[in-house]
């Protein structure tokens, strides 16, 4: 087959723009070039140099068509409310102990919920690679092809040589499996989703296999049954969305300046204050950067920031902020006004109100 000049622009150009996943990507596939062609030591040594832990023996898994991309083992901490916490445990425990009994999971929640963020961390914890399922290569306006990249989908996952070694996630899986039964829904795609059923009843029970949605009404019922496992992850209140923003914004400020001192307790305080706070994907980009724009170890720039991005319509105001209970510290933090001048602002509303 040999390496094409594509190959090599794909590789150069990712260095260029210092694309870390997409410059791995390339070069396992230029490894997986080399072993087609007979040269398995390079092969293998590529693959060593390019190998993201000590704990993931280099597999000729990265040999997959381009229907796969590899996604990084996340080391970042995730925040989750308990009860989504406590499925995510049972998942990881069902699959170091019973994978080839229960090995299809999905989860099912809006964006920004971390369903994918959830599926990386389970690869860190069971010393899996993860896949996604890249659907944009999979889905073909061509009368049938579609139905057939999906048999080619699941023939390429049965063949993994070390399948106990991988997770694959099919991310937004209802782009590929809505209700046959709507209407609306094209007749080629019906086709497709009867297929894609069928791979999912063949497939290898070593292999570790996530779907996660964002339409979960809309999704096949048929397809449904086939998970052994459903996880909700529309399930934050909004004390878990006060308790999760607190602790990225912790989390936040000790990456980029050092931590400022009793911030947790005026920070819960503060984005209760918020009114309805968004899903945490888009509270965590919001948050660092927030956090990047505001001026180190002064909390009014950080709070004005963090407001200006999570809610845009709140106003800081200091007698707003009294009204919600917040102490006169506490005001001087988020506002920056002194509490010298607070304490006369309010004594002077006050004796004003008193003489109305």
């Amino acid at each position: 087959m040999g390496i094409k000049k594509k190959n090599i622009t794909n590789l150069i150009r990712a260095y260029t723009e210092k694309n870390d996943n997409a410059f791995r990507d390339e070069a396992y596939k230029i490894a997986c070039i080399f072993s087609e062609d007979g040269d398995d030591t390079i092969s293998e040594y590529i693959i060593s140099l390019l190998s993201e832990s000590m704990s993931l023996v280099p597999q000729m898994d990265r040999c997959l068509s381009d229907f796969f991309r590899a996604l990084p083992i996340s080391s970042e901490p995730l925040f989750l409310p308990d009860e989504i916490s406590k499925d995510l445990l049972a998942v990881g425990r069902l699959i170091n102990e019973h994978q080839e009994k229960v090995n299809k999971f999905m989860f099912m929640g809006g964006p920004g919920t971390g369903k994918t963020e959830a599926a990386r961390q389970l690869g860190r914890i069971t010393h899996r690679e993860v896949f996604s399922v890249d659907f944009s290569q999979i889905i073909d306006s061509k009368l049938g092809q579609t139905a057939k990249n999906i048999s080619k989908l699941f023939d390429d996952i049965n063949s993994m040589p070390n399948p106990e070694n991988a997770i694959i996630i099919f991310d937004e899986i209802d782009s590929i499996a809505l209700d046959r039964i709507n209407e609306r829904d094209h007749r080629e795609m019906g086709r497709a989703t009867t297929e894609f059923l069928k791979g999912l009843d063949d497939l290898n029970k070593k292999v570790v296999i996530i779907g996660a949605t964002n339409l979960k009404e809309q999704l096949d019922h048929a397809l449904v049954r086939r998970f052994d496992m459903l996880v909700d992850f529309d399930r934050y209140t909004e004390a878990d969305l006060i308790e999760i923003a607190a602790q990225i914004l912790s989390t936040e400020i000790k990456d980029q300046h050092k931590a400022i001192s009793g911030i947790g307790k005026v920070s819960r305080k503060f984005f209760k204050s918020l009114g309805i706070l968004p899903n945490p994907g888009e509270l965590k980009n919001s948050i660092r950067v927030a956090v990047a724009l505001s001026e180190k170890d002064n909390p009014s720039s950080l709070f004005s920031e963090i407001a200006r991005r999570v809610s845009p319509t709140t106003r800081l105001d200091e007698y707003n902020l009294r009204g919600l209970g917040f102490t006169i510290r506490e005001i001087e933090q988020i506002t920056g006004t002194p509490k010298s001048s607070l304490s006369r602002k309010f004594r002077e509303k006050d004796d004003n109100a008193k003489s109305n």
